[in-house]
């Protein structure tokens, strides 16, 4: 996560999750966009870090 310049929270104050995403350049930008709008962030601290490819 540093490599991605992420600097995590204690342990206990973050949460991970997985999405999976087509792999279709257009369609990732797209559900990148949508996933930002739609996940609300409780406080101006929290956001979504990092998305990663799937390698394969």
């Amino acid at each position: 996560m540093a490599q991605e310049g992420v600097t995590l929270s204690k342990a206990g104050e973050y949460a991970v999750g997985y999405l999976f995403m087509p792999r279709d350049e257009k369609l990732i930008a797209h559900f990148k966009d949508v996933i930002s709008e739609v996940v609300p962030a409780p406080s101006p601290d929290q956001r979504i870090g990092t998305y990663r490819a799937a390698v394969g």
